[in-house]
């Protein structure tokens, strides 16, 4: 994952959103870590199903998002229900 960070094809990052998704903790973390750098609001539909979860999954999804949105009014609210 991150060394197709750099990549300017969408196609890439499709896959990229797709990881999200994986059974690895770690390939999810990677996934949300270069989306969130890359501030992929593309990526927000599939890091908002990760909130849903508990423990590890929710930190990435809450730390990705933030990332992606700052600090805006509405990911706030969001945040706490």
């Amino acid at each position: 994952i991150y060394a197709n960070a750099g990549s300017a094809e969408e196609n890439v990052w499709e896959k990229i959103r797709k990881a999200l998704a994986d059974k690895s903790l770690e390939v999810k973390r990677a996934a949300a870590r270069v989306l969130a750098e890359r501030k992929d609001t593309e990526a927000l539909p599939e890091l908002r199903k990760l909130l849903k979860a508990k423990g590890e999954e929710r930190r990435i999804a809450i730390d990705a998002i933030g990332a992606i949105t700052g600090s805006s009014p509405e990911w706030t609210k969001e945040l706490l229900g």
